[in-house]
């Protein structure tokens, strides 16, 4: 059984009015899992429905940052979702090759959400050890600009841990002038609990509001007769 593998990032879309928008597709290929990340400049608005895809978060304490999933099946287009236009938003789609555990409403096995800390940084709590190896971890979120962290020095974040890979690049929303967002995964080859974390800005101000998460994401285990179905050999 191999773990979860990143294949591509289509990339941050963002719109300084939110709104309908429609994040672009990344490389994928059949039976990928496709991750989209989606969130907004605010403390409270409910979470857009997007046709089609799981909404893995639970968005309890962070209302306004949200992960969905689709398997995919060949051929997808990119979705719209909508956010309230008067909010800055911003999305994007990752695919991950490996065996992937399909039912989607299952899917999490272990999870955190954490909303605004006292340093203006992602705060994530920690997560026990799942009970199977191979598990992907997804974590990430945003913070919104403040009059300190204003658009000509809203930093980046700092490498989450020196465990997680950060994919792609941290999105300034419109150049910074509203809300940063990130996202890190890590490939567990073992079951492993993660540690309490925070992604520091490298302008931190105490009354920057943020969101953040952790998801544990089983793989697909196989069955001997499964596996052996799969090779055409009999049981």
């Amino acid at each position: 059984m191999a773990g979860y593998t990143y294949v591509a990032d289509g990339g941050y879309t963002s719109k300084l009015a939110g709104g309908s928008m429609t994040p672009a597709m990344p490389s994928f290929s059949a039976g990928n899992l496709l991750l989209l990340q989606t969130g907004v400049n605010s403390i409270s608005l409910g979470t857009p429905t997007v046709t089609g895809w799981t909404k893995l978060t639970t968005n309890t304490t962070t209302p306004c940052d949200a992960i969905y999933a689709l398997v995919a099946a060949g051929g997808e287009t990119s979705p719209t979702l909508q956010w309230d236009a008067s909010h800055q938003a911003y999305s994007r789609i990752v695919s991950f090759s490996g065996d992937v555990y399909t039912d989607l409403s299952t899917i999490v096995v272990q999870a955190s959400e954490r909303a605004t800390n006292t340093t203006g940084k992602i705060a994530v709590n920690s997560t026990s050890a799942p009970s199977m190896a191979n598990c992907l971890v997804i974590r990430g979120g945003h913070c919104i600009k403040t009059a300190t962290n204003n658009g000509a020095t809203f930093g980046d974040w700092v490498t989450d841990s020196g465990i997680y890979t950060k994919i792609g690049s941290t999105q300034l929303v419109q150049s910074g002038t509203a809300v940063a967002a990130a996202l890190w995964y890590d490939s567990q080859s073992s079951a492993a609990a993660t540690s309490t974390d925070t992604a520091p800005l490298t302008n931190v101000d105490s009354s920057g509001n943020s969101q953040g998460y952790t998801l544990i994401l089983q793989p697909l285990v196989l069955t001997q007769a499964h596996t052996r179905s799969l090779l055409g050999v009999g049981v």
